[in-house]
């Protein structure tokens, strides 16, 4: 085991995975939050976030004794870096809270006296490291690029780390480098206001390639083209690549895209900057939230309102229990007199009554008209023509990201309803 010890204060996503991260490396890892059901669930392998591998990781820490979850920040007083690792919170628009963060910086200037190499690893808006009165030579910023679904992964095998810095000519403090190193992956160091723009500048992109695959995906909807035809062309220019964010979706969900677009823009007006651009997104990503709810009320309508719909899929994306900002809830806020079922494996219950969770796939499938898939879940892409004859009549599917875009539907008499192509 590495001797170099490492806390972590804040234990939401971003905190379990980074510290579980750290313990994978072989470093001593003290992770700290104030709430006690939090660190009384860890403790025991309970695990508390829905990601691959995390539950497997966690006994496995544990186990090994690499890893200490505690409510008592005293227990961290022997660690050489502390990160500060709460998610930031996010309101409807996007606008961050940074009550947690600030708090955290507190406790550490509090408890240690200025002593601790301190990182921060949370999501922060433009010029926010310059405020912090901490001594410089000690503080950092490292940028998380994490992605829901492929949190634990990201985290252990990185494509790359990006540390701000007061002087990026300054030697790194010889503990964070010996975490850095840890890691077999280019880093990059930069001052601090290069390394927040950078954070958000790569959530930008993503932004820019996701609105304006939905802008070219409703053309294509309204004028018979093919979207999936030409993201074939577009894989293949070397300048886009076979990893673009080409398929079309239901709009910004999840939070941090929203968070970073929403800073940019604040900023920018800050700046007294034009951000018309940021306000096209803004727009685009309006629009293809509600593809699904303007859907289903046509259909409705069509079929005065007598049909039975059912969801597989309530988080915003496969492989996470976050419903934050999804299209699903959207969906059933928007239409509260129908009672909806659904099926999603990661989310045990929700706070909506018109909406019931079915134990099965095949029990959602059964009990529907109008059947609505609103993620990739590898479980749906296993459903066959076998299990969707038995809906009930007038099979109507909806399917966005055309998870069953390899069955043909006609031999069931179902509608098929998907986005990048015309649908009559």
């Amino acid at each position: 085991m590495n001797k170099n010890k490492i806390g972590f204060i804040g234990l939401s996503h971003l905190g379990i995975i980074y510290s579980l991260s750290a313990a994978d490396k072989g470093f001593k890892v003290y992770a700290y939050d104030n709430n006690s059901k939090i660190i009384s669930n860890l403790n025991r392998g309970i695990n508390i976030i829905k990601e691959p591998k995390v539950e497997k990781n966690l006994k496995t820490s544990l186990k090994n004794k690499n890893i200490i979850f505690t409510d008592n920040i005293d227990k961290l007083k022997n660690c050489n870096i502390v990160f500060i690792s709460s998610d930031v919170e996010t309101n409807k628009k996007g606008e961050s809270n940074l009550y947690k963060i600030n708090n955290s910086i507190l406790k550490i200037k509090k408890c240690f006296d200025l002593k601790k190499i301190l990182i921060i690893l949370s999501q922060i808006p433009p010029e926010y490291i310059d405020k912090i009165k901490y001594p410089k030579e000690k503080l950092y910023y490292q940028v998380e690029t994490l992605i829901f679904g492929q949190a634990l992964k990201r985290a252990n095998k990185p494509e790359r780390i990006i540390v701000g810095m007061y002087n990026e000519l300054k030697k790194v403090n010889p503990y964070y480098l010996d975490y850095l190193n840890s890691y077999d992956t280019p880093k990059l160091f930069m001052n601090y206001k290069s390394a927040e723009l950078t954070k958000i500048a790569i959530n930008m992109f993503l932004i820019s390639s996701i609105s304006m695959t939905n802008y070219l995906s409703k053309i294509c909807e309204i004028s018979g083209a093919n979207w999936f035809s030409i993201k074939k062309a577009l894989q293949l220019d070397k300048r886009i690549g076979k990893n673009a964010y080409l398929d079309p979706g239901l709009g910004l969900s999840g939070g941090n895209l929203e968070r970073d677009l929403r800073t940019l823009s604040n900023y920018s007006n800050k700046l007294k900057l034009n951000d018309n651009l940021l306000k096209s997104y803004y727009s685009i990503s309006n629009q293809n939230k509600t593809w699904v709810q303007n859907l289903v009320e046509k259909i409705l309508i069509e079929n005065n309102f007598k049909l039975n719909i059912s969801l597989l899929g309530i988080s915003y994306k496969e492989n996470t229990n976050s419903l934050k900002n999804s299209p699903s809830i959207e969906l059933v806020k928007k239409f509260k007199k129908i009672d909806f079922k659904y099926y999603d494996s990661l989310v045990i219950k929700t706070k909506f009554k018109n909406l019931k969770k079915l134990n099965t796939i095949n029990t959602v499938i059964s009990n529907s008209n109008l059947l609505i898939i609103f993620n990739r879940s590898n479980e749906f892409k296993k459903i066959n023509l076998k299990i969707l004859s038995n809906m009930k009549k007038k099979r109507i599917i909806i399917d966005p990201f055309g998870v069953l875009k390899h069955l043909d539907l006609k031999k069931i008499n179902a509608k098929y309803y998907r986005m990048g192509i015309k649908n009559n």
